[in-house]
């Protein structure tokens, strides 16, 4: 059966998320294959992808503040409208990747459920010395 998946990307100046972008795919095959498929269309895809303004209620997001969001599992809501518009399913399946500079940013592949250091260990960003996780420390199993 064919699914659509959605290669989301969001566009930055100065650290701060301006414009939102989409490319729709409908495809046959494995979540895990429809995913490096999405992966592997990065490079074209960011460059013919629908542009959206950011929705007014996250006007002036900053990468951090969306960093933050990913660290909650809380990131697809910014993107939330254009799922509606789209008629996306309930959880579709998306690539999200930043634009800095006019070129795409890939620092690290993660699932859309909230971002977990411990996960990351030996990731040459995240991974370095031993820091406990405030999300892990602190918060409770249904939240994470």
């Amino acid at each position: 059966m064919t699914e659509r998946i959605f290669n989301l990307f969001y566009f930055t100046q100065n650290d701060v998320i301006h414009e939102l972008g989409v490319v729709v795919h409908e495809l046959k095959g494995t979540d895990s294959g429809k995913m490096a498929f999405l992966q592997n269309s990065i490079t074209k895809d960011f460059l013919g992808s629908r542009r959206f303004l950011i929705p007014r209620k996250y006007a002036g997001l900053t990468v951090d503040a969306f960093f933050a969001l990913c660290r909650l599992g809380k990131h697809l809501e910014v993107y939330e409208e254009i799922f509606f518009e789209l008629n996306a399913p309930f959880d579709p399946l998306c690539c999200v990747t930043p634009i800095v500079d006019g070129r795409p940013k890939i620092d690290v592949t993660t699932d859309h459920s909230p971002f977990l250091f411990s996960d990351h260990k030996e990731h040459p960003k995240f991974g370095i010395g031993e820091m406990s996780d405030y999300l892990e420390d602190y918060m409770t199993a249904r939240w994470i």
